[in-house]
């Protein structure tokens, strides 16, 4: 059974927990004490490096993805050089 809508709930929760915690954290007098008003400095700056940060972090998943992915299926292939899959356009697992 796939439960799409549990996992959807479970990311947005997540999002705006940490969106909550960001966002008290540059606000709030005891911790950076900001000005709301004035989001041209340092707020932006802020939230700017915290989602190149995520960014990044997507970045390096997809890359280490792509690359274990092509060698897996290097490591699959017969002694010959060939495809184990006979129809490689259709195969799902041999798309990049």
């Amino acid at each position: 059974m796939e439960r799409y809508a549990l996992i959807f709930g479970v990311n947005t929760f997540g999002a705006m927990v940490l969106q909550t915690v960001l966002t008290a954290v540059v606000v709030d007098g005891r911790g950076l004490g900001l000005d709301i008003v004035p989001q041209v400095g340092t707020p932006f700056i802020i939230y700017g490096g915290y989602f190149s940060t995520i960014a990044a972090l997507f970045l390096l998943r997809g890359v280490y993805t792509q690359v274990r992915g092509c060698s897996a299926r290097a490591h699959d292939s017969p002694a010959g050089g060939e495809s184990a899959c006979p129809k490689t356009d259709t195969c799902p697992g041999h798309k990049l």
